[in-house]
């Protein structure tokens, strides 16, 4: 089993190699916050992967004592792991649904610095303090996509928040194991762990290119030529699409537009068939989502 984890998080380790590439990318080109914190994220995986690598390979050649740069090593990894996870974790899936960082930004400060003293002051307990952290972060963030995912209008961004829920709700699960005593629980729990964070960086890698490596769908001008030859938008829907934006209702459009209130809804209709959405909201989180 110790084999087949450590080769796990090798193939883990190379997924997330282009990842972290993409994200540099895309930044430069957008510079975009959400993209700092994906990358936030990304860095938090990636460090917890090296420092399991790490302790893996020393524990398949059964040395007893690790060298002094290895053990700097591995506080390195753990720390900036456990500050990248549980600070950019909650703050992500705020600015991804539109919500306030104000709040969460110091709270999971707060538990970043929480995990990283654990690690210094109170060893014996590190391991059970970690794990319900990171339990409790998994869990936030499952429920605040839980809650806010009816507001999602891009239909690639519903997908991958579904697999994100699936996949991380199993993940809890080896989470929660290395909290009870049987050693081959841990065993176990660290497979299942190094697996999800190889599908997850797989999957990133996909995110990352269709996500961010498309065209903004909003300009200064309005909604751009990558939304409007995407969706098939024709030139009265992009007018009407431009409005709602700026929050008109459906009579103040047919006013603007010089067509009646029944013709802006059909229109409207069709927006949302275009671009597999119900509502408002959805399409204003759609176009805002790639901007």
């Amino acid at each position: 089993m110790s084999y087949m984890n450590f080769f796990l998080q090798i193939f883990s380790l190379m997924a997330g190699m282009p990842v972290f590439i993409l994200v540099i990318i895309f930044y430069q080109k957008y510079k975009k916050l959400s993209i700092i914190f994906y990358g936030l994220f990304i860095l938090g995986i990636f460090s917890f992967i090296m420092n399991g690598v790490i302790l893996e390979y020393f524990n398949l050649l059964h040395v007893q004592e690790k060298p002094f740069f290895i053990k700097i090593l591995n506080i390195f990894f753990s720390n900036l792991g456990s500050v990248a996870f549980f600070l950019s974790g909650p703050v992500l899936v705020h600015i991804l649904f539109g919500l306030k960082i104000k709040i969460i930004l110091p709270i999971a400060g707060f538990l970043a610095l929480i995990s990283v003293i654990s690690g210094h002051f109170f060893a014996d307990l590190d391991l059970y303090i970690f794990f319900t952290l990171t339990i409790l972060v998994t869990l936030y963030m499952l429920i605040i996509c839980i809650r806010n995912f009816s507001s999602i209008g891009d239909p690639f961004l519903r997908r991958s928040i579904k697999v994100f829920l699936i996949l991380s709700s199993i993940n809890i699960l080896f989470l929660i194991l290395p909290l009870f005593p049987p050693a081959i629980l841990y065993e176990i729990s660290t497979l299942g762990i190094s697996l999800y964070f190889l599908v997850i960086n797989i999957l990133n890698i996909i995110f990352c290119i269709k996500f961010y490596g498309q065209n903004p769908y909003m300009t200064d001008k309005g909604i751009s030529h990558s939304f409007i030859d995407r969706y098939k938008i024709t030139p009265r829907e992009a007018e009407i699409i431009n409005l709602l934006m700026e929050g008109h209702t459906v009579n103040a459009l047919g006013d603007a537009l010089f067509i009646s209130p029944k013709t802006v809804s059909n229109h409207i209709h069709n927006i949302y068939q275009k671009t597999e959405v119900n509502n408002r909201i959805q399409m204003i989180n759609l176009i805002k989502s790639r901007s």
